[in-house]
């Protein structure tokens, strides 16, 4: 049972439209878009018991009109479902679902098979290499844009060939009249490197005109990253975010627009370098929102990452103005998922506040003030046996080129704390993301089984302006791991938090951090859980330089070595590079170590390879260090439900494992 809910506002109240109740399994589904007029819907459905079976499914409110069989498409490959290449969406008229897809590949078949002499394609090709896009894009090589007719059922693949066959497709829109549409492409040559978490990857954006079929870029510059084209409702507006192509994976991002009449680039919202106190750090979000807009086509709204919150604003597209909207001061994260008209939909949550959604309704004269109401029966659960806080430190060791930094840290701990609570220390992964003051059950059930929580965004976390990303390359293993320690005692040495043990938890970049700790501080740490570490860069690198096209990307390495400025993907491995790579690398600390470990590793991650966390079991267990490994069907994230699951209790049974009695 589905429920969909309708909000209007007519003058100036909030009238609430009952729930319309579709019967249809949802389990399966793992696309679906609405029409412009809101009474059609498309969903892609993925049935795999007994086989793997694929559908378009097109409903008109309660009813299905008709479902078309993708299984064995003639036309393309398998459909995309994942960001960065997915789209899903109707044409304003509903003839029309614009969707990715797989180019179509001959079947391969061996030469003694067909033993004729045809040259037909596929013949020979079996074992041929494909480059793959990376962790959560395996399986895709090449994307296309596809059109599928609903009254027809014919498809029909667009030529984006045109352009460059070495460039893949995606997040395509309608353009006016639905004579034309935009679509952003990644460059495949000289090699495909991975794109997930990656917004640094060299693309562009296209508009075809679908009538002649003519191709022509809108985005001026060769060495830049873009995404998220999305028109003003009259059409005449585009907008999408764009920044410098290389360097961090993750990065502040410029807001453009593009004048669809007269065919000009401007820039609406710059970066920003330094963001003194609560300023605007600059935009640090993946995506916009399917629609932004406000109804009078002069403001734009969406979530970005705000220090250690991520917070809706309200960008003016003329003069560039920015303001927050408040949501409460209660909250932490606030994440907008839809505006239509003059209404918003957003999740709201914090450490202590599950999530839950709000709609909002704004001032005319003031577009930043909205007044938020709780949908439905979704008025918050708050668990007020928590408290938490956001605290900012100035760091002991400054970084000379980039002065004047300050970060954060989250820390989440029981409301009646025991004596000597134990604090578990949690730096993010990355390095460049951040740790916003949202919900998240498993650091809930943490604080509920009676441990206090650190997270810390150290500096080159994102949502703190860009002087602080730019400061960590060529840093890591110094500054980050310095910034996290200080944090450690800050919290430990306070006398409100009354600690005692100290435990540490760190996930790929954060468990880099803690293998780092465990090997420089090893009598501070009663016990750590590194989940997929990188351990040894020297042995990383020179793995996933043989991994391309499976792999995350290897460029990682060298930009926060700080080799970025001199590499690109001719670059070779030298004894100068593997010097500073091992010189930052947690491996060099190992003989220090005796803090108990567990290990959590995912069998297919793209991005630290497995061998980083089993060589440093077996490092850890030649030396007779306490250390155990589980190791997961999953990818980096551990994302499955029942690794997520198993993965806490792990984390939670080995911590209480090795308190003190």
């Amino acid at each position: 049972m589905s429920e969909h809910h309708s909000i209007s506002d007519y003058a100036e109240t909030y009238q609430k439209i009952n729930g319309i109740k579709v019967s249809y399994d949802i389990s399966s589904i793992t696309m679906c878009t609405f029409s412009k007029s809101g009474k059609k819907q498309a969903i892609f459905r993925e049935k795999k018991i007994p086989e793997e079976k694929l559908y378009f499914e097109i409903w008109s409110e309660s009813k299905k009109e008709i479902a078309f069989d993708m299984t064995e498409c003639k036309e393309h490959g398998k459909i995309t479902k994942q960001d960065p290449f997915k789209c899903f969406e109707w044409s304003s008229d509903e003839r029309f679902l614009l969707y990715t897809a797989e180019e179509k590949q001959p079947k391969s078949v061996s030469y003694f098979q067909d033993t004729s002499h045809s040259k037909r394609k596929g013949k020979g090709e079996e074992y041929a290499h494909r480059e793959e896009w990376g962790e959560a894009c395996v399986g895709d090589h090449h994307t296309v844009l596809s059109l599928l007719e609903i009254t027809s059922g014919s498809i029909v693949v667009l030529p984006t060939h045109k352009i460059h066959h070495d460039i893949s497709f995606g997040q395509a829109k309608w353009g006016p009249n639905d004579e034309s549409i935009v679509f952003v492409g990644w460059e495949e040559f000289p090699y495909r490197l991975g794109v997930w978490a990656c917004r640094n990857r060299k693309s562009a954006l296209y508009s075809m005109d679908l009538k002649s079929k003519n191709i022509e870029c809108i985005t001026p510059g060769d060495n830049i990253c873009v995404r998220s084209p999305r028109f003003s409702p009259d059409f005449d507006t585009l907008i999408y975010f764009e920044n410098a192509s290389g360097g961090p994976h993750f990065k502040g991002a410029k807001l453009k627009k593009y004048n669809w009449k007269t065919k000009e680039n401007f820039t609406v919202v710059d970066l920003v370098e330094n963001a003194p106190g609560n300023e605007f750090p600059g935009i640090y979000a993946d995506y916009l929102p399917s629609r932004c807009w406000s109804e009078d086509r002069k403001h734009v709204y969406f979530s970005t990452l705000w220090r250690s919150r991520m917070a809706i604003v309200c960008v003016d597209i003329n003069n560039g103005n920015i303001q927050e909207v408040d949501v409460g001061k209660d909250y932490g994260v606030s994440s907008i998922l839809d505006v239509n008209y003059n209404m918003i939909i957003a999740e709201i949550s914090a450490p202590n506040i599950e999530p839950c959604l709000i709609f909002g309704h704004w001032n005319e004269s003031n577009k930043s003030a909205v007044e938020w109401r709780f949908l439905d029966s979704c008025a918050p659960v708050r668990h007020l046996d928590i408290n938490w806080e956001i605290i900012r430190l100035v760091p002991e060791i400054p970084n000379k080129s980039y002065p004047n930094l300050d970060y954060d840290i989250i820390v989440i701990s029981p409301k009646e704390m025991q004596k000597k609570c134990p604090l578990i220390i949690m730096p993010h992964g990355g390095p460049h993301s951040c740790l916003p003051a949202r919900f998240l059950f498993r650091h809930i059930g943490f604080v509920k089984l009676g441990y206090t929580l650190c997270l810390i965004n150290y500096r080159g976390s994102a949502g703190f302006g860009e002087n602080s990303i730019n400061s960590l390359p060529g840093n890591i293993g110094m500054q980050d791991v310095a910034d996290v320690q200080q944090a450690a005692l800050h919290v430990k040495n306070e006398s409100r938090f009354d600690v005692g043990d100290v435990f540490i938890f760190g996930a790929s970049h954060g468990g880099f951090i803690a293998a780092h700790l465990c090997g420089r501080h090893p009598d501070f740490y009663k016990a750590a859980v590194l989940m997929n570490p990188s351990i040894d860069i020297c042995t990383k690198v020179v793995l996933l330089t043989f991994l391309i096209g499976k792999s995350l990307c290897n460029t990682y390495n060298w930009v926060e070595c700080g080799f970025g400025e001199n590499f690109d993907l001719t670059t070779i491995i030298t004894p100068v590079h593997l010097r500073v790579f091992w010189e930052k690398s947690p491996a060099r600390y190992v003989d220090n170590v005796y803090t108990p470990t567990l290990l959590l590793l995912g069998k297919n991650d793209r991005r630290v390879p497995i061998s980083q966390g089993l060589k440093y079991y077996k490092l850890l267990k030649a030396r007779k260090v306490p250390v155990q490994v589980y190791l997961y069907e999953d990818n980096h994230q551990l994302s499955k439900t029942p690794h997520d699951g198993d993965r806490f209790m792990q984390s939670i049974l080995w911590f209480d494992k090795h308190l003190s009695l």
